[in-house]
């Protein structure tokens, strides 16, 4: 390496130049020639971390991180000239434009790849929102403790109403500002870490400094869900309803009457038409992949008498095939408050029996309990529900409620233990006796016995007078003394066994 100033000639004077060079060969043996510094010592720092880019590069290794924060906060012409020479990767260039500058290229590779309108503004949005309040500029000031403050401190846009106060005579509302929930911050840490693996991908960067943070575990949101009489309730009632948000409750009710009949979400029903509807012997509602979830085609077919209903409506009004269905819902209302203004109206309760928030979303879970309830088969279930997993069908949307518990455990198998009791006359058919005593009072009664058998008092006194002290209770002959069975069988009887019975 050499480090010197040039010379050249400036009105046929010879004079030397203010900025010190470095001269030196690079990997491939050839002679390079950098602008330095005003300072010796300053250029001499730089002609050493040149030098161990060479050794780098002739090693084929990565890059460490002294390289890499030098490469970041070296002059961008400098930096042009060490890809040009093929010293550094142009992935290792990204620490010179700002993260705004690559934020706008990444937004152009999404509209590009087809992604949709919201999933764009929605991830521009977070990733802005986290340049920002972290102030990063560069790739080099992005570091996993600022965006994990930020993830704890963030506050979302939408503030919870605490009381409202008179201020000098005046109204003062007192709002409490509300944190973001734990899976609002996984979308957050997501949307970033996605575009951070962009620059990797693309070329502008070596690594993802934020590739080992981990995201939280969240708690999938719990929603309840409606019974069949309460879901005919909320119809009935808010179809009589006043308006709410440009909104009569007669459209209100159509609209959560097909949100339970399909299992519909909030953007499914937003842009359907009557033209989606097919009317007849197989009566569905359609909506194509480009609205959908799963940017699926959808076919949900509905109940004849619903279609019936839609198709009256669609007659009242004399509405055409193009246009929309439910024309004063836009994706600026807010269902979950309209819904709850609603189950109010109706006199039901905005939670359900496992204390579960009935949201406008909880129609769909509504919808797929109904499924579950009619013992449909768990394959049709499933694909109605327009779920990939079961586990999901079953396991987060499905609802069991206490009634359809109760009688699931009512058509289990039952025993009776109690068995009827046999009279005298089934008794004397057979021959058989329950014990010694019977026997004994059955056999005295055919002999003329005494007057306590004739009336059918055959109890322990009679016993007593006829077994010994003696005698043995291991068998009901062996207990009675000179009595032979066989022989006082009554002639309309049926003998069972001829056992006989001695006197020990």
């Amino acid at each position: 390496m050499r480090i010197f100033k040039p010379m050249y000639k400036q009105d046929g004077k010879t004079k030397e130049c203010g900025r010190f060079y470095l001269q030196f060969k690079d990997h491939n043996k050839q002679v390079r020639r950098y602008r330095g510094f005003a300072s010796k010592s300053s250029t001499s720092e730089l002609g050493k971390m040149i030098e161990k880019l060479i050794r780098y590069k002739v090693a084929n290794t990565p890059l460490d991180v002294e390289l890499l924060r030098f490469i970041e906060g070296t002059d961008p012409m400098l930096k042009n000239q060490f890809v040009r020479h093929g010293i550094v990767e142009s992935k290792y260039m990204a620490g010179g434009v700002s993260l705004k500058n690559h934020l706008e290229a990444f937004v152009r590779m999404m509209t590009a790849a087809g992604r949709s309108k919201t999933h764009i503004e929605g991830t521009q949005h977070r990733i802005e929102k986290i340049l920002n309040d972290c102030k990063f500029l560069y790739l080099k000031d992005v570091s996993s403790d600022k965006l994990i403050r930020f993830l704890n401190t963030v506050q979302s846009e939408k503030c919870e109403l605490i009381h409202e106060v008179d201020v000098d005579g005046k109204k003062k509302t007192i709002r409490k500002p509300v944190l973001l929930t734990d899976s609002t911050r996984n979308h957050f840490l997501t949307a970033f870490k996605i575009f951070l693996n962009w620059l990797v991908v693309d070329g502008r960067a070596d690594k993802n400094p934020l590739e080992h943070m981990k995201k939280r575990h969240a708690e999938a949101e719990q929603r309840g869900a409606l019974t069949r009489e309460q879901f005919e309730t909320l119809i009935k009632t808010t179809m009589q309803g006043g308006m709410i948000r440009h909104m009569s409750g007669h459209e209100r009710g159509m609209l959560y009457l097909l949100a339970g009949s399909t299992g519909y979400r909030r953007n499914e029903l937003l842009t359907l038409r009557w033209k989606d509807f097919i009317f007849g012997d197989n009566t569905a509602v359609n909506v194509d992949g480009g609205r959908t979830k799963n940017h699926k085609d959808a076919s949900q077919p509905i109940p004849r008498p619903t279609a019936a209903l839609f198709a009256q409506w669609k007659a009242d009004r004399g509405e055409s095939d193009s246009n929309k269905v439910f024309p004063n819902f836009t994706s600026n209302d807010r269902p979950a408050a309209m819904i709850k203004s609603d189950l109010l109206a109706a006199g039901l309760p905005i939670k359900d029996y496992a204390d579960r928030p009935i949201l406008f979303h909880s129609l769909r879970n509504s919808y797929i309990s109904f499924l579950a309830e009619s013992n449909a088969p768990l394959k049709l279930i499933q694909e109605l529900a327009r779920h990939s997993d079961p586990r999901l069908t079953f396991g987060t949307y499905a609802r069991v409620t206490p009634a359809s518990s109760q009688a699931a455990a009512d058509a289990l198998p039952t025993i009776n233990m109690t068995e009827p009791k046999k009279n005298q006359a089934e008794y004397q058919k057979t021959g058989t006796y329950d014990s010694a005593a019977d026997l004994l009072c059955s056999q005295l009664a055919l002999k003329g016995g005494e007057k306590e058998v004739n009336s059918g008092k055959c109890g322990q006194n009679l016993v007593k007078k006829e077994i010994t002290q003696n005698a043995t209770k291991t068998a009901f002959g062996a207990s009675i003394p000179h009595f032979q069975p066989e022989k006082a069988i009554a002639p309309d009887r049926t003998r069972t066994c001829n056992l006989r019975i001695r006197s020990p």
